[in-house]
């Protein structure tokens, strides 16, 4: 499998499950890897950890949401907004008002 295989092949389980919480194990057990040999050859491939992968996902995820809707798809509105925050240097609640929802 090459690097972009494998990034592909996360993207498309996370945007297929929709889960609420992800782990290695969960990202590494579709994909046919054990879980340490998936979290290297991804931290490899990609520069980034898989959890930091899934959070960048999650999070442009959710600024589209927020771009158009209300919804951010994170259960933990704390989390979703430092994450966000660190992530876009601004807060959920500026994109709202910038974007008029």
């Amino acid at each position: 499998m090459t690097d972009s295989e494998l990034a592909q092949r996360v993207t498309k389980i996370v945007a297929q499950t929709r889960a609420k919480y992800y782990s290695v194990a969960r990202l590494a057990d579709p994909i046919g890897m054990k879980r340490f040999s998936c979290a290297k050859a991804f931290k490899l491939a990609t520069g980034t950890t898989p959890m930091d992968f899934v959070m960048a996902l999650r999070l442009e995820r959710a600024r589209q949401l927020l771009e158009t809707t209300s919804l951010s798809g994170f259960v933990d509105r704390s989390h979703f907004s430092r994450s966000f925050r660190a992530r876009f240097g601004e807060s959920p609640a500026k994109l709202w008002r910038h974007n008029g929802v």
